[in-house]
């Protein structure tokens, strides 16, 4: 069967993966999400936080807001988890 990918709006059950992610990628502290995210998850700002799966599990995620953006692979391809890279998401 095919690899699926898919991209769609963080949920809160996304959290912990986009922790590992910005962790072990030195994006930010797993700490800081939570501070970061709160104004997406209150709906009290115009933050868009994302995320890319693939088979069903994150394997990245991005966020705008109104001053800058990140976004998968051109911008910040550090963001992919290494297990997925080379099936189908890849750092350029």
């Amino acid at each position: 069967m095919p690899t699926q990918h898919s991209i769609r709006p963080a949920s809160t059950d996304d959290y912990p993966a986009i922790a590992a992610i910005a962790e072990s990628t030195e994006l930010f502290p797993a700490s800081a999400l939570n501070d970061m995210i709160s104004g997406y998850r209150e709906n009290t700002s115009k933050d868009i936080w994302f995320v890319a799966e693939r088979d069903g599990a994150v394997a990245s995620f991005g966020f705008c807001d109104e001053k800058s953006a990140i976004y998968f692979s051109r911008a910040a391809p550090h963001l992919i988890q290494l297990k997925h890279v080379a099936h189908g998401v890849k750092q350029p």
